[in-house]
């Protein structure tokens, strides 16, 4: 998983919606519907889904910092948009099965 693999400073912890801690958060959190098919990021109480998410996420990583930062100057509909069709299509543009 490329988030996993790029935080080296270990900010994320990362669980699956359908472990029992998973299924725990999503329930106290009151998420529901969009958990099989987005990332969410859970942050100071927060929620943060698809690309808010991702910029969110990329911030902390030192490497990717800059990506992150330049992905704010697109507005949520546009790079949501982008998103979903990237998610959509993951498993072709990436070429693999660990999405």
């Amino acid at each position: 998983m490329f988030l996993a693999k790029n935080d080296t400073n270990n900010c994320f912890k990362f669980v699956s919606n359908h472990s029992d801690f998973g299924i725990e958060l999503l329930e106290n959190h009151k998420i529901k519907g969009m958990e099989k098919s987005t990332i969410i990021l859970i942050h100071k109480e927060n929620i943060y889904t698809k690309s808010i998410a991702i910029k969110k996420i990329l911030l902390k990583i030192p490497k990717y910092r800059i990506i992150g930062l330049f992905l704010f100057l697109i507005p949520k509909k546009v790079s949501d948009w982008f998103y979903d069709f990237i998610s959509n299509r993951r498993r072709r543009i990436l070429k693999n099965n660990y999405c």
